[in-house]
């Protein structure tokens, strides 16, 4: 960001906000910046906001534009803090760095996939004595009956959720189907029974 700060003679300050767009001085009314003094050209300098820092740019003036003493024969850049100097009236450029700091956010750690010894069945993340029964998509933890939260909608619906995130977590593809579903929703319902239902289903394998 860059700004340009000029001092009339009553001692008060006035201040332009430069942009990419370049701002016209003068002594004219059209100007962005009017400099009612008699040095000063009707249109005598542009300056504008570059990707360089601050250019300044003399429009042919009759008294001339000065950039810290050195007369301004073409377009010059340049940064941090100067005095521009138009005829006889001093003008202040003060020219700011701005740094961009994007903020870094930690991400969750990926659980990693459990499996139960001899038989490769996934295992609840959080009892790896029991087979899991459900996958969060969210944050892809392996569920047991024991830790799925249950919500129970009218018309008897039950949904259930992750423990970790409460998304809705989606079932096993070895328990979506037939004689397995129906096995599910016994095993589900029964938390306290179920680590040896769940040792007698894994044994029988797929139906």
């Amino acid at each position: 960001m860059a700004t340009l700060i000029h001092q009339d003679t009553d001692g008060s300050l006035r201040s332009l906000d430069l942009g990419f767009r370049p701002q016209r001085i003068g002594r004219a009314p059209d100007n962005d910046l009017v400099i009612d003094h008699a040095s000063v050209s009707l249109h005598h300098c542009e300056v504008a906001l570059s990707e360089g820092g601050v250019t300044v740019r003399d429009l042919h003036s009759t008294n001339g534009t000065w950039l810290d003493g050195a007369p301004v024969t073409e377009p010059v850049t340049v940064r941090g803090s100067h005095v521009l100097r138009l005829g006889m009236v001093e003008l202040r450029v003060e020219h700011t760095e701005v740094e961009v700091v994007i903020p870094r956010f930690a991400t969750a750690a990926v659980p990693p996939i459990l499996v139960a010894p001899g038989t490769g069945k996934r295992v609840c993340q959080k009892h790896q004595d029991r087979p899991a029964m459900w996958q969060c998509p969210q944050c892809h933890r392996l569920i047991c009956p024991v830790c799925i939260h249950r919500i129970k909608l009218q018309r008897g619906r039950t949904h259930y959720l992750c423990p970790e995130c409460s998304r809705p977590a989606e079932l096993l593809p070895e328990f979506q189907t037939g004689r397995r579903r129906s096995l599910l929703r016994r095993l589900a319902g029964g938390v306290t029974r179920s680590a040896r239902a769940f040792k007698k289903f894994l044994k029988a394998g797929p139906s």
